[in-house]
């Protein structure tokens, strides 16, 4: 609805999460880089598992697991 109205959320960021442009919501929405293209690549999947699923069965799907690996500088979950 906020897309619909071009109404900003006082709660959008300054900055990019990926590139570090200034935020809007027209950046926000095409931009390669951030979290935003993530998500909506999660949702996809989430939807053609669900879609396979349904399909083949529950036992002939099943969703690959993700590793995050911690940038460089970030703790790491690792042993030390």
């Amino acid at each position: 609805m906020a897309i619909q109205y071009a109404y900003e959320s006082p709660k959008m960021p300054t900055h990019c999460d990926g590139c570090e442009a200034a935020y809007s919501l027209d950046h926000a929405l095409n931009c390669g880089v951030g979290r935003l293209v993530i998500r909506r690549h999660d949702e996809v999947v989430d939807v053609l598992c669900d879609l396979s699923a349904k399909a083949w069965g529950e036992s002939a799907v099943r969703k690959e697991v993700v590793i995050v690996e911690p940038e460089e500088g970030e703790k790491g979950g690792g042993r030390t």
